[in-house]
């Protein structure tokens, strides 16, 4: 038992210690850059990369052609940023496999990726690195996607100590790989610095384990992470909120002596030097945003439970003051957007920057707009607000689509399929191809071959570049699912597809 404890005594110290720094010009502040991301999707291909890590992100790039074609994204990043990727590859007569494409960028970096026969991608070119980084560097599988599961069967089966042990390995190789690699400084430190981040997260999922670790052994690791908060800082990347979130849960476990159970009490009991801690500071935004952005109906339980601890601390007070101007998004999002660009000096104005369309919670109403046409196959015309205020119905869900898009035209089987599990609910389905009127009999061509010519409600939009509609709602891509009530109140301008399973659960909930 001496000879263990001492062993993971150097091992702990050999952890902490052994490592060259990153040189000084790595943690200067610099802009946002512009990053170019350019993929060559088949027809219907898309990939997307989470990013970023005060807030992650998504980019996403789909071709809704029928025909290869070029997509195009820009966004803007100021340190070395890791995007990852996942997709299911479907085998035929074998098990699907699942592969990971993970790129590392620089501010400033273009790359394009061009879609394989298979699905997967590959790194045409790069301004960069000349390949996907897991394809230079070595990943663990836990690093893209942690399994508690297994890491309790490793622990269980290798120990502790070995399981540190491997960490460090995988990180020593992985500097040797960098060392070997012919890259200018630049990228050599950028490489490093997520070589830093790989290690870290793998160490902050031990805190989070079932099995036993001492708590010398926790309380070490604990201290070892919190200290490197520095080397995080050197790139972003979606895995810097688990450790984030590892570190702060951990402080909350030994402060209260047990499981956190309500999320936003027992977030604000951890002690001082927590709550000074950059981890602490970055992980509670990170929360209000992410709240903001994907559960905006409990931001006012939010602004509550800060409203209770706001003369504890600034900090405290300064994210109440933050979720007060969030929740003004749903009255007056162009007031919002402006108070949010006056406070803190700005540092929060992404939040509604970035994400312009799904950040205004502004209740939209379809009662404001003057007229929409549509068109049914006959070339009859008839008025938007007129089918989906139908007084026999309390809700309508409005399908946008296009006889070129192809991912629209695969939710047709779908939605006929929920259509007729409620034909007896008072709900609407109404379809609307956004085609021009010079491809009008495209559209009647893949209604027919798609089974849905015969089904009522089957529309074509006048104008859509134009529309009013197109405007109000911010059709940018489709397939496109919106709600709106009796009223005209648009209750959700970006529904989900039929073809999630929680599509018809969700529908319901806004009709009781």
């Amino acid at each position: 038992m001496k000879f263990y404890s001492v062993l993971l005594s150097l091992l702990i110290f050999n952890l902490c210690f052994s490592q060259a720094d990153l040189p000084e010009e790595m943690e200067s502040t610099v802009e946002n850059q512009e990053t170019t991301i350019v993929a060559i999707l088949k027809p219907g291909g898309n990939i997307g990369f989470n990013y970023l890590n005060l807030f992650t992100r998504y980019v996403a790039l789909k071709n809704y052609s029928n025909t290869d074609t070029t997509i195009i994204k820009k966004i803007l990043i100021k340190k070395p940023s890791h995007l990852s990727h996942q997709n299911i590859i479907m085998q035929i007569g074998g098990p699907p496999i699942l592969r990971t494409h993970n790129l590392l960028l620089l501010p400033g970096d273009s790359v394009v990726l061009k879609q394989k026969e298979d699905g997967t991608f590959m790194v045409q070119y790069s301004s960069g690195f000349s390949n996907f980084i897991d394809r230079i560097v070595e990943i663990p599988g836990s690093f893209i996607s942690f399994d508690k599961k297994q890491l309790q069967k490793s622990l269980e089966s290798i120990g502790i100590e070995k399981t540190i042990q491997n960490i460090e390995a995988t990180f020593r190789k992985n500097e040797n790989v960098i060392k070997n690699l012919n890259l200018s400084a630049k990228y050599a430190n950028g490489l490093r610095a997520f070589n830093k981040n790989i290690k870290y997260t793998e160490l902050s999922h031990l805190l989070s384990a079932n099995t036993p670790i001492s708590p010398k052994v926790a309380d070490s690791l604990y201290d070892i992470i919190l200290k490197h908060n520095k080397d995080l800082g050197l790139s972003d990347a979606p895995s810097n909120l688990s450790i984030a979130k590892e570190v702060v849960f951990y402080n909350v476990r030994k402060k209260t002596k047990t499981a956190p159970k309500d999320f936003w009490a027992d977030i604000f009991k951890v002690d001082t030097q927590m709550r000074q801690s950059a981890y602490y500071k970055q992980y509670l935004i990170s929360c209000v945003a992410g709240t903001f952005a994907n559960d905006y109906k409990t931001m006012n339980e939010v602004n509550g439970k800060l409203r209770a601890v706001r003369a504890q601390n600034i900090f405290f007070d300064t994210l109440y003051q933050l979720t007060s101007i969030l929740l003004g998004t749903s009255t007056d999002f162009k007031k919002a957007k402006e108070n949010l660009k006056a406070f803190n000096n700005g540092n929060f104005s992404f939040l509604l920057e970035n994400s312009e369309k799904s950040a205004n919670h502004e209740m939209k109403n379809i009662n404001v707009l003057p007229a929409v046409n549509l068109y049914d196959f006959s070339g009859k015309k008839f008025d938007f607000k007129n089918m989906v205020m139908d007084k026999k119905y309390k809700l309508t869900i409005v399908d946008f689509w296009a006889s070129w898009c192809i991912p629209c035209i695969g939710q047709f089987p779908y939605l006929k399929k929920i259509e007729k599990q409620l034909k007896n609910k008072p709900i609407n389905f109404v379809t609307i191809s956004i085609d021009n009127e010079a491809d009008t009999d495209k559209w009647i061509t893949v209604s027919k071959k798609s089974n849905i010519f015969s089904t009522p409600h089957q529309y074509r939009l006048e104008n859509f570049k134009t529309s009013p509609l197109t405007k109000l709602l911010g059709l940018g891509q489709l397939p496109r699912f919106v709600v709106i009530d009796a009223k005209g109140k648009v209750v959700n301008d970006d529904f989900y597809r039929p073809s999630d399973p929680i599509f018809e659960l969700e529908l319901l909930k806004y009709l009781n």
